[in-house]
């Protein structure tokens, strides 16, 4: 099954414990959706920051309105990486309603941020940063305002359009006897859900809501996906005299705890879809898994995800004291952690996630490490070693022919191989080497000496050998020089 990695911003809180020892919750859907990937064979990796580890695919899952152009470049590590066109969710580039000084409209508008959510996506970065002693990311922002309707351009202050972090939109709301509509659509690959939310407000929020029903999704907001790059998210839209307006594009929708059964019950629904997606893009054959049993639909579960406000995507903010704890010790998130495995000791989790790449690097740099000393031996005569004259003389006597292209080749790859193996510069190609060195090692010297390493037996070469195969379809991990310059076998 795919390895899918999950790219996240430096100080984002993806998920969080409510209290030492209690199992981690997530913030956004994508959490339980991750959990149920988790149960259909995927391995998955919740990834903060610069430095993911490897994976089959990607998600770029950065809250904010504009991704930062390191973690787009992120996406060239990956064969397939999901919402790489998501670049800029900005008002400016996903409205088609916008209204400028002297367009001709004549109705009412809406002043809006430029950037999703007022900004709170941004604010709880920075305030993350912030407590873990490190420069916003975002500096410079203000607290969001509320969005505002007026009657018209007329009405609106000209401070409004000479501030570039403002937007106006004419106001076409979609009326409902009961009031206002705001209409929901929650994708991921191939699976869906669209809800169709009336509210006593013109802002539509949840605590306003009177009524909420299933809702078809028009093809025109479904071009609209296609022109924004999402392969996962939530749209707001509306439909206003037959006519369907985006109103708000969002990559990492939001999980309101009062409905965290729900979601987690219907996650496997868009797992299965995300499933679908990633299988097509690679073009690869399915291969064979248990299905999720996946819970229908019916009018009255259908609910809104992340708040019903268009734009609103409020998922609340962790203790800002112990996420930067939590970023410091485990910048590499594994939902295996908190979902298939439950652990005997929960406060273990922890040290095992952040310990786990740090001690697998130091495993890589034993392997090749410990061999560069033999090579030493083979190619220079140092330790005690014969050089290439000497260890071809033993070659030679043992059958290995030509002895000494052959003591060459074993010189090389245990001390040059080694070297590239300990450091994690062309990993696997180094890891192939020295598994081929071993285990003609292993049936040309050792497999007549029975088990022992004593009497000269296989124990130590293959041990040695599975240590070093382990790398070979593990690859180089964020500690090695392959993770920095963003290519590996």
């Amino acid at each position: 099954m795919p390895r899918l990695v999950v790219i996240t911003h430096e100080f984002d809180a993806f998920a969080s414990r409510p209290a030492p020892g209690q199992p981690a919750t997530g913030i956004y859907l994508l959490f339980d959706v991750l959990e149920a990937l988790e149960s259909m064979g995927y391995e998955t990796f919740v990834s903060a920051g610069l430095d993911p580890p490897e994976g089959d695919v990607a998600l770029m899952h950065v809250d904010c309105t504009r991704i930062p152009q390191p973690y787009l470049d992120l996406s060239e590590r990956f064969a397939l990486t999901l919402n790489a066109g998501t670049a800029d969710i900005s008002k400016r580039r996903v409205s088609r309603i916008l209204v400028s000084p002297g367009d001709g409209w004549r109705g009412p508008v809406i002043v809006k941020s430029d950037i999703n959510c007022g900004g709170e996506p941004e604010l709880r970065l920075n305030a993350h940063a912030r407590a873990a002693g490190r420069p916003e990311p975002f500096p410079g922002l203000g607290a969001p305002a509320p969005y505002a309707v007026l009657d018209g351009v007329d009405a609106v202050p000209d401070h409004v359009w000479a501030d570039e972090t403002l937007v106006v939109e004419r106001f076409l709301p979609e009326l409902d006897p009961d009031g206002f509509v705001l209409r929901t659509w929650v994708f991921a690959g191939t699976r869906e859900r669209c809800t169709r939310h009336v509210s006593s407000e013109r802002i539509v929020k949840a605590a306003g809501m009177v009524s909420r029903s299933p809702a078809e999704v028009p093809d025109a907001i479904r071009a609209e996906r296609e022109r924004l790059g999402f392969d996962y998210g939530k749209f707001d839209f509306v439909i206003h005299d037959g006519m369907p307006i985006l109103l708000d594009a969002n990559r990492t929708p939001g999980a309101s705890p009062t409905l965290r059964d729900y979601l987690k019950a219907n996650a496997g629904n868009l797992a299965t879809g995300l499933d679908e997606h990633i299988r097509a893009r690679l073009g690869s054959a399915r291969t064979a898994h248990t299905p999720l049993t996946t819970t229908s639909f019916n009018e009255i579960e259908h609910c809104v995800d992340s708040g019903a406000s268009s734009g609103d995507n409020r998922t609340g903010v962790r203790n800002v004291q112990t996420f930067a704890a939590t970023t410091a010790d485990n910048p590499e998130f594994t939902m295996s952690d908190t979902s298939s495995q439950k652990l005997i000791i929960p406060a273990l989790g922890g040290l095992y996630a952040g310990g786990t790449p740090l001690f697998e690097a130091v495993l890589r740099a034993v392997v090749g490490l410990w061999m560069v000393p033999h090579g030493a031996q083979k190619l220079f005569g140092m330790f005690g070693g014969g050089g290439i004259s000497g260890t071809a003389g033993f070659f030679a006597q043992i059958g290995l022919e030509p002895a000494m292209l052959m003591a060459v080749l074993a010189g090389g790859t245990e001390f040059f191989g080694g070297i590239l193996l300990a450091i994690g510069l062309l990993t696997r190609p180094a890891a192939v080497a020295v598994c081929i060195l071993l285990l003609v090692a292993i049936f040309s010297v050792h497999i007549g000496n029975g088990f022992f390493m004593q009497t000269g037996g296989f124990e130590y070469a293959s041990l040695w050998f599975f240590a070093a195969l382990y790398f070979v379809f593990r690859g180089g991990n964020r500690y090695s020089v392959d993770a920095k310059l963003g290519r590996a076998f």
